[in-house]
């Protein structure tokens, strides 16, 4: 399965949160079975280096299990970043959108209950 996941802040500047996407691309890559990589978007004609789309990732899992991976590693930037919306777009369209606001443990329970049946699985 694949998705696609973008970051949005309004705290943030656009590389401030490219540097975010970064890391979780990178941390994702290390940590987990997700395949994840930067998107890339439209160039304008003049445009230096690779073009790409600010904040969002592509994102495959290789295992059921995947999609929970995910969340904990957004959960470390969910509690470094508390004002953050993570917004995933599934290949069949369907979309989640999670505003990270002080999440309390009990309100990450319910999001990961909601993560599980978004993505269909049960672990």
């Amino acid at each position: 399965m694949k998705a696609r996941l973008s970051l949005i802040s309004d705290d943030l500047e656009g590389e401030d949160l490219q540097d975010l996407a970064r890391g979780l691309c990178s941390n994702l890559n290390e940590e987990t079975d997700v395949s994840a990589s930067l998107e890339e978007g439209p160039g304008e004609p003049g445009d230096k280096g690779d073009p790409i789309t600010v904040g969002t990732l592509i994102l495959a899992f290789v295992t059921s299990g995947s999609a929970v991976a995910l969340i904990q590693v957004l959960k470390t930037i969910f509690e470094r970043k508390p004002l953050i919306e993570v917004e995933l777009e599934r290949e069949d369209g369907g979309k989640l959108r999670i505003r990270a606001e002080h999440l309390s443990p009990g309100q990450m329970e319910r999001t990961l209950v909601l993560w599980r049946d978004f993505f269909g699985t049960s672990k």
